[in-house]
């Protein structure tokens, strides 16, 4: 990310992945704060902002690329927070710790009853520890054995 354009979207040059001109950057159509969190799932990349999360497929940003608002109701706190799970990818948020289901990405998904495609895991059980983390912004995350191990720091320490 560039700290002087926190909303823009910096894409490498095709065929270098570890070259970025300044002038290859994008927006979504309706940037709601600044990025937060990129992850690639599947053929999109994800990117949330602040309050939402929007996906960007296509294979040149000038030509085919969409921006699409997809229906997760908060964005994440920390980049590092974001960890690739079995079915999608859980992460940290303002207010709990969401599993987001891959079939997020598809409009003409059928669930399975029961089935969530955005689930808060936190249950009100971790609310005032998130709350007392003093800087959400430089959490880390994995996800390893079927769990979620989220690093904080917490107090002053």
């Amino acid at each position: 990310g560039n700290s002087f354009d926190p909303k823009a979207l910096y894409y490498s040059e095709p065929n270098d992945p570890t070259y970025f001109k300044s002038t290859s950057k994008i927006y979504p159509a309706n940037s709601e704060g600044e990025i937060t969190g990129i992850l690639n799932l599947s053929t999109s990349v994800l990117v949330s902002f602040n309050t939402s999360w929007w996906k960007w497929t296509g294979a040149n940003p000038e030509t085919d690329a969409t921006w699409e608002q997809i229906p997760i109701p908060i964005g994440c706190e920390s980049h590092d927070s974001i960890a690739l799970t079995i079915n999608g990818f859980t992460f940290l948020s303002r207010d709990g710790i969401y599993s987001i289901n891959a079939g997020i990405l598809y409009q003409d998904i059928v669930t399975i009853k029961g089935e969530e495609l955005v689930k808060k895991i936190t249950h009100g059980r971790l609310e005032n520890t998130i709350k007392s983390m003093n800087n959400r912004g430089i959490s880390k995350a994995i996800y390893y054995n079927n769990k979620y191990y989220l690093a904080c720091r917490r107090g002053r320490t």
